[in-house]
């Protein structure tokens, strides 16, 4: 009686195990988060876009809309990126490296996101389960393109 109570313990400890391995073997995690802004209000930036699998390095394959959470340590940066001239296009062929060009990269305040609604941003965050509607973000890179002519 005894060894059937314990071989029917142990065989509901193996299935309770397995099965928590099996769900959580296959939450995928990132760092983070490729997209575009949607809008922006106070320290909250709406966008849709990517999560980054922290294993593959790979786009997830859902989009996601999400709300990103600007805190006090939160760093926002903005790189300048200065395109090449007619006049140097017209030298090239129309050919430029863009590891070539100028760039300049400063931080900036969140004000400075509310007028780039559809720009790209690169957010950086710890790590999060992906899927999640909203999250802190660690850094916000985003980049401008200049034209001088």
């Amino acid at each position: 009686m005894w060894q059937k109570a314990i071989l029917v313990g142990v065989g509901m400890v193996i299935v309770v195990v397995v099965s928590f391995l099996l769900v959580f073997k296959n939450i995928s995690y990132a760092e983070q988060f490729n997209g575009q802004i949607e809008e922006v209000k106070q320290n909250s930036i709406f966008a849709s876009g990517f999560f980054v699998d922290s294993k593959t390095n790979k786009l997830a394959e859902d989009s996601n809309s999400i709300e990103i959470l600007i805190g006090s340590d939160t760093k926002i940066i903005k790189t300048l990126l200065y395109m090449p001239t007619q006049k140097e296009l017209k030298e090239t062929g129309g050919k430029w490296n863009p590891g070539n060009l100028k760039k300049e990269t400063k931080e900036v305040l969140v004000e400075e996101l509310k007028s780039k609604k559809g720009f790209p941003i690169m957010v950086k965050m710890k790590k999060v389960r992906q899927g999640i509607q909203k999250f802190t973000a660690i850094e916000i890179d985003f980049t401008e393109q200049i034209y001088s002519d």
